[in-house]
């Protein structure tokens, strides 16, 4: 029998840069920049039986999301302005 993989939400497709990232000589996801900023996957197959590539990292299928300087501020200043 075989098993197939349920879909995982796609990461925003307006990349600039993509770089693979690997732990211990596996590949453990792909870092990718965006519009706001640089977002992390962990791959499907290092979510089987991979470990966290650090503490504020844990094992999960959704996307970890930096955003950059710019972002930041401007969520700030719309935040202010909805007081």
């Amino acid at each position: 029998m075989t098993q197939t993989k349920k879909p995982r939400p796609k990461a925003q497709t307006s990349h600039n840069r993509i770089a693979q990232v690997f732990y211990n000589q596996r590949l453990a996801g792909i870092l990718a920049e965006t519009p706001e900023g640089f977002q992390f996957t962990y791959d499907d197959d290092y979510l089987a039986g991979g470990t966290p590539i650090a503490f504020t990292f844990p094992l999960q299928e959704s996307a970890f999301d930096f955003l950059n300087q710019t972002t930041v501020a401007r969520k700030a200043l719309y935040l202010r302005k909805l007081r």
